[in-house]
């Protein structure tokens, strides 16, 4: 489906094999992430509004539960798949990663889903899989090699160039602070500062 897709973008005459394609065109070479064999549960409940029943181990303590979900929607990050769906206990919306999922199973009871949900709204300030929350501006300032990469590549849409120099590049982001979004700010290293909010930790 990728090599289709560049076909079909670029115009890519569908003569050229598959061999062929594989001398001028390298895709990226990533391990098969556990827990997509769930995928066609997951989007068989959601095309049907019926509830899931599964057993979640927790990413922060390593604890286990029993999770009842509606879910609504599927989200892929970083080559990890996500399931989004309102956890029928909490009455809330939650993010749950198809990796720490076991004991899947469609219940037979339908749900309703909740009008106010709107996953382009709720990721818009996200950084990373990490959804609801209070958008803040964070600055950062990057040394010239760092700049350089954010600049070409930046980190979220929202970002915004606020001063560039020979000393390097300082943007504003507009996001949800999050644990993905402190991991890569720590992947900079030394070359990035943070510089709003004072109090901004990285731990």
């Amino acid at each position: 489906s990728a090599i289709q897709k560049i076909m079909d973008r670029l115009s890519i005459s569908p003569e050229i094999q598959d061999d062929a394609i594989d001398r001028f065109v390298q895709f990226e070479n990533t391990p098969m992430a556990k827990g997509t064999d769930l995928l066609p549960i997951l989007l068989q409940a959601i095309k049907e509004t019926r509830e899931l029943r599964f057993r979640y181990i927790s990413f922060l303590d390593e604890s286990e539960s029993e999770r009842v979900l509606h879910p609504y929607l599927l989200k892929e990050y970083r080559n990890r798949w996500y399931v989004i769906g309102k956890d029928a206990d909490a009455g809330k919306v939650k993010t749950f990663g198809l990796d720490r999922i076991s004991d899947l199973s469609i219940r037979e009871n339908y749900f309703t889903v909740d009008k106010s949900f709107d996953p382009e709204t709720l990721f818009k300030y996200s950084f990373g899989i990490t959804a609801g929350g209070k958008p803040e501006k964070i600055v950062l300032k990057f040394a010239p090699q760092e700049g350089r990469y954010v600049k070409a590549q930046p980190l979220h849409p929202t970002q915004k160039i606020i001063n560039e120099s020979a000393d390097g590049l300082t943007v504003e982001l507009k996001v949800i602070p999050s644990y993905e979004l402190k991991a890569t700010i720590r992947s900079f290293g030394t070359g990035v500062k943070v510089i709003e909010p004072v109090d901004f930790s990285l731990d």
